[in-house]
């Protein structure tokens, strides 16, 4: 029976592995896009100078496009850039790896806790072909590597109950998740204050638990330092439920309120409307709509209209959620699935299928549990054993079915433009045209070319970092390169007047926005056939 399991087991990674492998990175998605490029590039950067783009040496977060990228991805990169060369398979890699080996710490975790196999294996099984987890692992998210290195912590820490020896490696993976992305830094301390008070009971004072409580301390701490005075600060800038169109909303609510003065004053205020939002927004994500029929909202992280778990799964979800109330080791993951989603409602755009990636691994155990319980009430009726069995694998077969016939063969076409498709081709033309003009104009209006150009360039990190031509700006919390060499990347409002003053240049343009009196060269289309860049000389 041991034999067998391994085997089990092994098969199962082996199917998650191969499932995230299978035509990526090039197919699908259709291409990397700027984040993906820039986690390559500053790894690429680290690797030949020690420095990021910027030219800070070894930093703990990584300034980029002034979005302040966690460090966790792009030092873990470095190996594999150094093995594969920079690409979009290297980049894409670690996700994949990780985002394989969740499934088998998924099955550790539960193996530990619950003590069962069917239920370890179960949980494995439905997080393999999870929509939510395949989609995401298959892209170069800092999400998804913070997601496993919490799976591995949470191993370790539940085999430090037993052996403190394992608290070590605990703490050091998950604190390694709170410097890997930005929702771990909400989500881990409180998963573990909850998971210590449930165990408190099993926990021993000794040399290693206060060395482990001091390594993630300073985990911790310095998280929490960089989050308030920089990283974590400039990116919830972007993103918070009290942005300057809520201020705005509060300010003419209150001015046009019929209510009285002091009324109006507790109803139309900042943390009234965050509070209200917030609960909003948390309560979202447990919704039908989010995880069984429609998903998120942003074309990256899911396939539209399409749930982020199989619909059949859902009943015992709800199940499992109710058994599992009335066991100790079940609290550990109701509460793993409640407090989840709690960074996500603290921003817009919630339910986010990213920003609440936490949710996975707690869905799949809960509903495996479900499953398992719902057969065995069934335990003396064999007839209805057999029916439940196979309805429920029917309906996930074709379930899967229709997912994965979508993702593979329609989503690249559909959304290649929002994966920022061309690049890549196009700067390769770029180089071919080079030596030909003395200035190249190209349009900032797919988002940041310059990170582009130097990914698929490899162009040299020391040479980038003390490059005299390089023209910086830097407002509204973002920075844009203006100037590479004899590149100028440019604002596409700017380019038909601006190319009116100029002659015999290389000019990459919108579709929309062509230079008039140019000739064309080359069309670089989308991959529904609709054009990206037109490449023209004037």
């Amino acid at each position: 029976m041991k034999l067998l399991t391994k085997y089990l087991i092994i098969v199962i990674f082996t199917v998650a592995l191969v499932m995230r492998l299978v035509n990526t990175p090039q197919s699908v998605p259709p291409s990397i896009n700027w984040d993906e490029a820039s986690l390559g590039y500053n790894a690429y950067s680290i690797l030949k100078t020690g420095k990021d783009e910027w030219g800070k040496f070894l930093p703990l977060t990584f300034e980029a496009f002034g979005d302040y990228k966690l460090p966790g991805y792009i030092y873990t990169l470095v190996p594999f850039v150094a093995i594969y060369g920079l690409s979009e398979f290297s980049v894409r890699f670690p996700s994949i790896i990780f985002g394989s080996l969740s499934v088998i710490f998924l099955y550790l975790i539960v193996l530990e806790l619950g003590n069962q196999k069917k239920w370890a294996l179960l949980s494995a099984s439905l997080l393999t072909i999870s929509p939510w987890h395949f989609f995401l692992s298959r892209i170069a998210l800092e999400a998804n590597l913070a997601v496993s290195f919490f799976m591995i912590g949470f191993y370790f820490l539940v085999r430090g109950l037993k052996k403190q020896t394992f608290l070590l490696p605990a703490s050091l993976f998950l604190g390694l998740s709170i410097f890997t992305y930005n929702s771990a830094r909400i989500f881990v301390p409180l998963f573990l204050m909850s998971f210590l008070i449930i165990f408190w009971k099993q926990l021993k004072l000794s040399k290693l638990s206060i060395l482990a409580t001091i390594l993630f301390g300073v985990f911790l701490i310095a998280g929490f330092y960089l989050a308030v005075f920089q990283d974590s600060s400039a990116r919830y800038y972007w993103v918070r439920i009290v942005d300057e169109g809520a201020i705005s909303y509060l300010d003419q609510s209150r001015n046009n309120s019929a209510l009285p003065e002091i009324v109006t004053k507790l109803v139309y205020n900042r943390p009234t409307y965050f509070i209200y939002n917030f609960i909003i927004n948390y309560s979202k994500h447990f919704s039908l709509q989010f995880l069984a029929l429609s998903g998120g909202s942003n074309y990256q992280f899911s396939l539209q209209n399409m749930g982020l778990i199989y619909l059949a799964e859902l009943p015992f979800l709800l199940f499992g959620l109710a058994k599992l109330l009335k066991t100790k080791v079940g609290w550990v993951f109701i509460l793993w699935f409640i407090i989840a989603p709690i960074p996500s409602a603290l921003t817009r755009e919630a339910p986010h299928a990213l920003r609440s990636i936490f949710m996975l691994g707690s869905i799949q155990v809960i509903t495996a549990f479900g499953l398992i319980n719902a057969f065995n009430l069934l335990r003396n009726k064999k007839v209805l054993q057999i029916a439940l069995t196979t309805a429920f694998c029917l309906s996930i077969f074709t379930g899967a079915a229709i997912y994965y016939k979508k993702y593979f063969t329609e989503y690249s076409n559909e959304y290649s433009k929002s994966w920022q498709y061309g690049y890549e081709e196009v700067i390769g033309k770029v180089n071919s045209y080079s030596g030909k003009y003395p200035k190249i104009y190209f349009t900032k209006f797919y988002g940041e070319p310059h990170i582009f150009y130097l990914f698929f360039s490899k162009y040299d990190p020391k040479t980038f970092q003390n490059n005299p031509t390089l023209a910086r700006d830097s407002h509204a919390n973002w920075r844009w390169v203006d100037q590479l060499d004899k590149i100028y990347f440019i604002n596409d409002w700017e380019m038909v007047e601006k190319m009116k003053q100029e002659k015999n240049a290389l000019v990459i343009a919108s579709p929309d926005n062509v230079p008039e009196n140019s000739r064309k060269l080359e069309t670089i289309y989308f991959l529904d056939g609709s054009i990206a860049f037109e490449i023209v000389e004037i």
